[in-house]
């Protein structure tokens, strides 16, 4: 059981509550996936997708999220919202001063 929430926790990310949400659908889910695939060895398959999520998002889902709409604010300067932001308001958004 305490692997299970190991692995939502690193699929997911840690630094946020969206993070434990994407990690405890991917740990209801992905598993029943990997059974449907194979019924030989779901655990094999529920591993390598998680080491595929581990490789290619290292900062786990929601991580993934946060950087891909601060890159999409900065590049093209639209907020979540919908609005166009300023350069001062996506500095704050991002952390900046």
């Amino acid at each position: 059981m305490s692997i299970f929430i190991f692995v939502g926790m690193v699929v997911g990310g840690m630094a946020s509550v969206y993070g434990a949400i994407y990690g405890g659908l991917f740990i209801l889910f992905v598993p029943n996936i990997a059974e449907e695939i194979t019924k030989a060895a779901p655990g094999a398959i529920f591993g390598v997708i998680m080491i595929a999520f581990a490789y290619l998002v290292p900062f786990g889902v929601a991580g993934f999220a946060r950087i891909a709409g601060a890159r999409i604010v900065r590049k093209w300067g639209v907020a979540p919202n919908g609005r166009a932001s300023s350069g001062a308001e996506s500095k704050q958004t991002l952390g900046g001063e």
